[in-house]
């Protein structure tokens, strides 16, 4: 379900920022653009219909790439997921 001020709160104003090509996404991970990475998973999380056709055409065009591995991290809140994430993209660097 896409946030929106119905659900939230009736004062908020939510947008998603704009959605690009599925080109800007590929070639920007394949480059190292961290900031496009970041905009990349936040196309992942997004449910909306156009953001969902989005999303399995930019994992199937990175899927084949060798140098590449994903992982899902869970756990609890405060356990330490991110200073996990963190630790790890400090060791790829």
């Amino acid at each position: 379900m896409t946030p929106s001020s119905s659900h939230i709160n009736p004062k908020l104003k939510f947008e998603f920022k704009k959605i690009h090509p599925i080109e800007y996404y590929v070639d920007g991970i394949l480059s190292g653009d961290r900031f496009i990475l970041s905009e990349a998973i936040t196309l992942i999380e997004r449910t909306d219909k156009k953001s969902l056709i989005l999303k399995y055409e930019l994992l199937s065009r990175l899927s084949p790439k060798k140098n590449s591995l994903r992982i899902g991290i869970t756990g609890s809140p405060g356990v330490g997921k991110s200073t996990f994430i963190d630790f790890i993209g400090d060791l790829m660097l």
